[in-house]
């Protein structure tokens, strides 16, 4: 159930790996089914279906300000090796000028995918590593967009197997149950975890997290 006091939503853009902007209608297909897949997979994450924004941009509303960094990660997990751009707009409804009913929650996400609409908008003709994502709330919030970038970074430096044990770690209640899975030895895990910087960004997940689950920040009538 979507929060009518902080609507959510997320704009996407896919990218070919050396820069060029795709606006194929493969490429667009590519994160229409990403978008798709992760929202059959947690449904608790999304607050409506997918919009096209047009020349190429997604927006996918999203239940509350701290399920941003889970869905990007999945997002740009499911598209690579294109590049995505990302947008994550926070649309505060004051308490006063809002019901709990579903007209007020429709209000909300349509303000939510104009707002993200018109930020991608400025942002999907940069290179992906100029701006690879931007967060809007009462206002840019470049501390969120550095987090989640330096995420992004980090998945994307990471190798193939990597990403997997990451992955698969944060599924399981066990190292010794992914190297049982990988039919690997522990070690082997402990290796890949550390040379993927595992603890450091397990810690700035946590923290981005944590920083978007504060949006949107004090200062909107209610």
């Amino acid at each position: 159930m979507v929060d009518v006091h902080s609507a959510v939503a997320l704009a996407a853009r896919a990218h070919e790996r050396d820069g060029r902007v795709s606006v194929s209608s493969g490429a667009f297909s590519d994160l229409r089914t990403a978008a798709a897949r992760f929202g059959r997979s947690h449904p608790e994450f999304i607050g409506g279906p997918s919009a096209d924004a047009g020349d190429g941009v997604l927006v996918l509303p999203l239940t509350t300000p701290d399920a941003v960094l889970t869905v990007v990660l999945s997002w740009a997990s499911q598209l690579r090796p294109s590049e995505t751009t990302f947008c994550a707009v926070v649309v505060p409804v004051g308490a006063g000028r809002s019901r709990a009913g579903s007209e007020s929650v429709d209000a909300a996400l349509i303000a939510a995918d104009t707002a993200a609409t018109a930020a991608a908008a400025r942002i999907v003709d940069t290179h992906p590593r100029d701006s690879r994502i931007a967060v809007l709330g009462p206002g840019p919030d470049p501390l969120a967009a550095a987090l989640i970038d330096l995420i992004l970074e980090a998945y994307d430096s990471m190798t193939e197997r990597q990403r997997q044990i990451v992955d698969l770690v944060k599924q399981s209640e066990t190292q010794q149950q992914v190297a049982s899975h990988l039919g690997i030895s522990r070690q082997a895990v402990n290796q890949s975890l550390a040379a993927a910087g595992w603890l450091h960004l397990e810690r700035a997940e946590d923290v981005a997290r944590h920083h978007m689950a504060s949006l949107p920040a004090p200062g909107y009538d209610d």
